[in-house]
């Protein structure tokens, strides 16, 4: 994003809070202005939209160590580190939040700041719904040359920056004393690394105007910047630093967690809804592959009715050919007489005519009927299965015959 959002917190002075809107591309301030507490945060919520937002905390609030890494602790480093500085510091390591900026070889360069205090900052832009991209020294902000150090006066106290992970915020009475300090420190540092090499002269690139007791008593080279709103100069090189407090417990979520959370609840009625379905459409198969089952074992036992030699059937296809063999033989060819169907309501005709026994059947596929030849014991039998079967057929029935006990006649059937 080309717009930042910059806003400053200080716990010596939460009654006066800048904030100010920076294009990089346009190269210029969008909006800017100042709240009288953090209850009016409420007020930015208007220019978070499609920006990030960065906040600054006072340099007075934050303690900006370089630290020494033991040897082979570069793994356990960042558990270790509250120890490493619990004599440097003043406050209690428990009630801190230490943010590693740089770990290179044996040299760490971090920030603690009050934990509970962090906390309620971050809180109270949450609930003013705006969500913080990055938080950082304000001190670290200002900008950077190689072997200089950086001042910018702001009321009535002076931000200075040493290096890229080092600054203070001091007032005027000590800022001599401070940079005396921090223009030795980078000589001596130069002198270590280039050896023999001539050392460049630490030069103070100054935003403002230096006290005259500074001027007098450091001999570095003073090279005064124009004149720069503070807040516009800080803004332009947040956006470009490196630099983040928001680590640990306190490190943003990547969008695509917010956005799982946020379709959350709809993944869950879903997941329901599939577990739903899927059951159903289990019970539905269940059922479905039941009757399939029924009807398979139907067709198997009217198969070997048909067919009483031939008891082993290794598959439904076998089954289909065999009856349409069956049929065609019956009909002396192939026809188109739905003649299985008749042979099944025959035989559901049947069910209640335990003494008939079936001598033949034929079909006559010109005619399209199907002629029966039964034996009974007694008339009255043919009389029933002529009326069963006329519920299905239109029946003709042939004489009867008396041979001895047994009775025999004929049935001629076609379709009503």
């Amino acid at each position: 994003m080309s717009e930042i959002l910059t806003v400053r917190l200080s716990r010596q002075n939460l009654n006066t809070i800048p904030w100010l809107v920076w294009s990089s591309t346009e190269d210029e301030i969008i909006a800017s202005g100042e709240l009288n507490g953090l209850h009016e945060l409420d007020d930015l919520a208007s220019y978070v939209t499609d920006r990030n937002v960065a906040l600054l905390l006072n340099g007075q609030d934050i303690a900006l160590k370089e630290v020494n890494v033991p040897a082979g602790a570069t793994r356990q480093f960042a558990t270790m580190l509250p120890f490493l500085l619990e004599e440097e510091l003043a406050q209690d390591i428990d009630e801190l939040h230490f943010s590693i900026l740089k770990l290179a070889g044996d040299k760490a360069w971090i920030a603690a700041v009050d934990k509970s205090y962090f906390k309620q900052c971050i809180a109270r832009f949450a609930e003013a719904g705006i969500e913080l991209h990055k938080v950082l020294p304000d001190v670290l902000s200002l900008p950077l040359q190689e072997n200089a150090i950086s001042i910018l006066p702001w009321d009535g106290h002076y931000l200075i920056r040493q290096n890229q992970f080092q600054g203070m915020t001091l007032p005027e009475q000590l800022v001599p004393f401070a940079v005396t300090q921090m223009s030795s420190a980078t000589e001596s540092d130069e002198d270590a690394e280039q050896e023999a090499t001539p050392v460049e002269q630490v030069t103070i690139q100054s935003f403002g105007a230096l006290p005259e007791a500074l001027q007098q008593q450091v001999t570095a080279t003073i090279d005064e910047q124009p004149a720069e709103l503070p807040m516009a100069l800080l803004a332009k090189n947040a956006q470009l630093s490196t630099v983040n407090l928001l680590s640990g417990e306190f490190k943003r979520q990547a969008s695509w967690l917010k956005n799982i959370k946020l379709w959350r609840a709809p993944a869950i009625a879903a997941v329901i809804l599939l577990v739903v379905f899927s059951v159903n459409t289990y019970m539905n198969v269940s059922q479905i592959e039941s009757k399939a089952t029924a009807y398979r074992a139907e067709s198997e036992r009217i198969f070997r009715a048909v067919f009483p030699g031939k008891r082993r059937i290794p598959t439904v296809s076998y089954l289909k050919r065999q009856m349409t063999d069956e049929k065609t033989r019956l009909s002396g060819g192939t026809v188109e007489a739905p003649l299985i169907t008749w042979m099944l309501e025959v035989q559901q005709s049947l069910k209640g005519s335990d003494k008939v026994k079936i001598q033949s059947v034929k079909f006559d596929s010109n005619r399209e009927e199907l002629r029966i030849q039964a034996q009974a014991s007694d008339f009255q039998t043919f009389e029933k299965l002529r009326v069963a079967l006329s519920d299905k057929f239109s029946v003709q029935q042939g004489q009867i015959n008396r041979d001895g006990d047994l009775v025999s006649s004929s049935y001629v059937l076609k379709v009503k």
